[in-house]
């Protein structure tokens, strides 16, 4: 998931994945286009409460909209047919891929939509394409909607680079408590993205190994104190490991979170010298024995691994209080 957001990681960093419709998608109409993805993803999710949005125009980025009716959802389901939509999305999640390839490219392709997942590593690249293609005055973008996160979604709006006052026409955005997509990155976010699934921070333990999960701040810290060196996360700006460190200053407030994270590094994995450079680098220490503890935004991952035969059937998930 690429850089992570300081989007608010909810009490148990439950979370709503956000997307963002870009600027110069407007001029070859794939707004219109790119609403069925998020939407038909939506459907499935949306009960989430935490989010990764795709964002909208900017200010002055009228005279390059459509001529569309955006509240009006049929005509943009007419306008929409037989256009492609580019999705830039960080690629690195093989199941959440599949979940896409497999159930969202055909949902918009039953409204007559092609719709491209376009993979990436970073998020920030995708945004600093449509910053290129904005100032090179193109008339059409390579890039039409961007899985996005809270830090990048914030420097896209400040650029004006996302589309307005589009989220809210959504038929499903009726479903989507506004508390919980309002802000991100604490910036408001004005109808420019839109949750497209659901994601819940969560950690795995081995019962075989501790049987009593550490499932508060405190008893963590008190677990890494116990058990040195048997304990890591990804480090920032992997998705996973910016995640945790955003639960945390959360939770506890900048000052306090931060001076928790300094008193938890020399009891890390190889004393916090290093840490791992992804979740699936984590996910196999977490395998190996090598540490006690894995994590992920995807509640989904201890069963798959699971079912892998990855993680031990004696794996269990656990959630912050």
């Amino acid at each position: 998931m690429s850089i992570p957001a300081r989007a608010r990681p909810v009490r148990r960093a439950a979370g709503t994945l956000l997307v963002v419709l870009a600027v110069l998608a407007t001029a070859c109409g794939t707004d219109g286009a790119g609403t069925p993805s998020p939407l038909d993803s939506a459907d499935q999710a949306t009960a989430s409460t935490d989010t990764t949005a795709p964002s909208g125009a900017p200010s002055g980025a009228a005279s390059t909209a459509p001529d569309v009716e955006l509240a009006d959802f049929d005509q943009v389901l007419a306008e929409a047919q037989g256009q492609t939509v580019q999705w830039w999305l960080f690629g690195g999640d093989d199941r959440i891929n599949a979940y896409i390839d497999d159930h969202v490219v055909p949902a918009a392709a039953e409204r007559g939509v092609t719709l491209q997942r376009v993979p990436i590593t970073d998020t920030a690249d995708a945004v600093q394409r449509v910053v290129a293609e904005v100032r090179a005055d193109e008339s059409a973008g390579s890039v039409d909607m961007i899985w996005i996160n809270g830090e990048n979604f914030a420097a896209g709006k400040d650029a004006g680079l996302w589309l307005q006052d589009w989220a809210r026409d959504l038929p499903n955005a009726t479903l989507v408590a506004p508390e919980t997509v309002d802000t991100d990155f604490g910036v408001a976010v004005d109808g420019q993205e839109s949750p497209w699934s659901r994601a819940l921070f969560t950690f795995a333990h081995d019962t075989a190994r501790v049987p009593d999960a550490p499932t508060s701040l405190d008893a963590l810290l008190n677990f890494a104190r116990a058990n040195p060196g048997r304990v890591t996360y990804p480090a920032p700006p992997d998705f996973t490991g910016s995640a945790f460190v955003r639960q945390v200053v959360e939770v506890l407030g900048e000052d306090d979170g931060f001076a928790w994270l300094q008193e938890l590094q020399p009891l890390l994995w190889k004393q916090g010298r290093t840490h791992p450079a992804s979740e699936a680098e984590l996910n196999q220490l977490f395998a190996n024995g090598e540490v006690d503890l894995a994590m992920s935004y995807d509640p989904g991952f201890i069963q798959t691994a699971v079912a892998q035969g990855t993680f031990p059937d004696t794996t269990r998930p656990f959630v912050l209080d």
